[in-house]
């Protein structure tokens, strides 16, 4: 018999068990992706590809396990992978495929996640006899940098078994990252990043959302708003809008002609949204989820590394859009130096030092930016598909993803039904943000 041996969960993943108090079901944060195979494949040999890439990534072989109340631990399962399910939706409806998708996506692990595989691989025959594979992944185990550097990986295997080459080399090992995070967490570097996140916060920031100030998601007579949404409110829908590859083409251009990053010029849009909304308000603060993939390690460790940190934007709307993508750039440099901080002391020290209930708080906006293209293959074109769970305690989460090789963005906007009943103030925001990258890029 294997030894069994456990190791702590990261800052990054406590933060997951936390979020996932909020949902409907307590165990319901998966990442879904479908990856289209917009080719003829060899089906046997993807499936190897497939299983090899599994058993390579060990991240998703991760099993969590209860201590006691709310005391966890990982450890590796010692089995092979997860079987991966051929579904057969030859003889059915593109819409019968999508109700399976948003079904098997939306539905919790079992047992509460504990002790149980935590992700399933579906190889699926699509109505028109196309290939495409489907992630469901809980997100204690994966992020979505991690789920696509392991695609690369099967899709590279499976090349090299097409053409009889040696398989290219495997994913490096993440248990050093867990030694590293607990030095960090009893070094100095700790203690200056809570430092420095404690002054951002020292003064009360304002709420600010899409809703004009006053609005039902504002707390009446004080600076909050509805910050979270808890108990049986965290059902969601998605709505999807395209950044055209021109466009996108002209921001790179710009972000390097002016040394911006070009996350800020996609960012500041959303700021100016949020400041007219809030009688122009020049306090507005945003929660930005950020990859800790600093190093190569960190990048081919696998595993879920994804932490939100604050954005508190103080400047004067007087800014032409030059000077604001500058100044964020540099705000965000500055913020990113101190993004290993976990973020619930950071929290917890706002909500105890505003006396904040157990909803309230000041962002109500929570922005991904990670347009991590797949790499491009001549013979097997592929094109992404994310699968909402359903389920979301943020008012909205905004993510900015590239979905194929044409050089377009998407913005991928998952919203709360509770604060949005319907797309259509995300439809006018999306409008507004494509004018206002194709007005200040020209």
């Amino acid at each position: 018999m294997l030894q069994q041996v456990s190791y702590p969960l990261s800052a990054a993943q406590q933060l997951i068990f936390i979020q996932q108090k909020f949902d409907l079901d307590n165990s319901i944060s998966n990442i879904n992706i479908l990856l289209h195979l917009e080719a003829e494949v060899n089906d046997e040999l993807m499936l190897q590809a497939l299983s090899i890439a599994l058993l390579r990534n060990r991240s998703v072989s991760f099993q969590i396990r209860e201590i006691d109340s709310n005391n966890y631990d990982q450890y590796y399962a010692n089995s092979t992978p997860q079987p991966i399910e051929i579904v057969n939706f030859s003889h059915a409806t593109e819409e019968e495929l999508k109700n399976y998708l948003k079904k098997e996506g939306s539905q919790a692990f079992p047992n509460k996640g504990f002790d149980v595989p935590l992700y399933k691989v579906k190889y699926i025959v699509k109505p028109n006899g196309m290939r495409a594979i489907y992630y469901v992944v809980n997100h204690i185990i994966s992020d979505q940098f991690s789920l696509m550097f392991m695609t690369d990986d099967a899709l590279n295997i499976y090349e090299a078994l097409c053409e009889g080459t040696p398989l290219p080399k495997p994913h490096r090992s993440a248990l050093p990252l867990f030694d590293k995070e607990k030095e960090y967490l009893e070094s100095e570097d700790y203690q200056n990043d809570l430092a420095f996140w404690d002054e951002v916060l020292a003064d009360e920031p304002l709420y600010s959302s899409l809703y004009p100030a006053g609005s039902k998601d504002y707390t009446r007579n004080k600076r909050t708003g509805t910050n979270i949404y808890a108990g049986l409110k965290t059902k969601s829908a998605s709505w999807m809008g395209e950044i055209p590859a021109e466009l996108v083409e002209k921001t790179k251009k710009f972000a390097q002609e002016h040394e911006v990053s070009m996350q800020s010029l996609y960012m500041l849009p959303i700021r100016n949204a949020l400041s007219r909304a809030n009688n122009h308000a020049e306090d507005i603060l945003l929660s930005n989820l950020v990859a800790l993939r600093a190093t190569i390690l960190e990048k081919q460790a696998g595993g879920m590394r994804a932490m939100p940190i604050y954005l508190r934007l103080r400047f004067k709307n007087e800014l032409s859009f030059t000077e604001a993508a500058k100044e964020m750039t540099n705000l965000y440099i500055s913020d990113f130096r101190h993004s290993r901080c976990p973020y619930l002391p950071t929290y917890g020290k706002l909500k105890k030092r505003f006396d904040l209930g157990l909803t309230e708080g000041y962002d109500s906006v929570l922005v991904t930016f990670q347009p991590y293209a797949l790499k491009e293959r001549v013979n097997l074109p592929l094109r992404i598909e994310y699968i909402p769970n359903g389920q979301s305690s943020k008012a909205l989460h905004i993510n900015f993803v590239s979905l194929d090789n044409s050089g377009s963005l998407y913005g991928i906007y998952d919203y709360n039904l509770k604060a949005y009943k319907t797309p259509a103030l995300i439809e006018k925001f999306h409008t507004y943000l494509l004018n206002s990258l194709d007005y200040a890029m020209d």
